[in-house]
């Protein structure tokens, strides 16, 4: 079995942090869910890439890239409150389309399964 490198454990604990911290920040667009998908951390662990998805309305996702951009600053700092590191990697935000992607796939076989009836 193989172990988990430290990069794992860490991007796996700063999921989780920054979930919760999503779940109570007050500034979250209002009508928006943002669920972080994955954290990817660079071998140095300097630089975490978090990829995130949003449920909301038509533009959501634009909603939630503002979001980060205005407030990246204070959720880091918050996350360095409750993560015991010695330095806190800088957090890049990406919007993950994968379960857009998804969903527009599954609509597209079921009119294929329709269309074949």
């Amino acid at each position: 079995m193989k172990d988990f490198s430290r990069a794992d454990r860490l991007s796996s604990q700063i999921a989780r942090e920054l979930s919760e911290i999503l779940l109570y920040y007050r500034a979250v667009p209002a009508n928006t869910i943002i669920t972080i998908v994955e954290v990817e951390m660079s071998r140095d662990l300097r630089v975490g890439k978090v990829y995130y998805s949003v449920y909301g309305d038509d533009n959501a996702a634009e909603k939630a890239d503002i979001f980060f951009r205005d407030h990246h600053k204070q959720i880091r700092s918050e996350l360095a409150g409750k993560i015991r590191i010695k330095f806190m990697p800088e957090l890049k935000f990406e919007y993950d389309q994968a379960i857009e992607r998804g969903l527009r796939i599954n609509e597209l076989l079921n009119r294929i399964k329709k269309d074949d009836r």
